[in-house]
């Protein structure tokens, strides 16, 4: 195992592409500064929050969608809807 000491010297953070000085941290198989990766972490969870939310509320407005697309189909027609 290589001390962390040393490990990092020279390395540049994956999200900020900085060169890493101190507080390095070491997660799939890349070098971050520890304040970018806990901040990109924090982002991941926001954005699969979100996106969470929009696949239910899609969910909830699919039947709506096919139920005004059948009854606008419908109004059109001068034959009352009848084919």
């Amino acid at each position: 195992m290589i001390p962390l000491d040393n490990a990092f010297q020279g390395k540049k953070c994956a999200r900020c592409r900085q060169v890493i000085q101190s507080d390095p941290a070491f997660a799939d198989d890349l070098w971050y500064h520890r304040s970018c990766l806990e901040e990109g972490q924090r982002a991941l969870q926001r954005a699969q929050a979100l996106a969470a939310r929009f696949r239910e509320a899609s969910e909830d407005s699919r039947p709506r969608r096919r139920q005004e697309a059948s009854v606008a189909g419908h109004r059109g027609r001068s034959d009352g809807g009848a084919r």
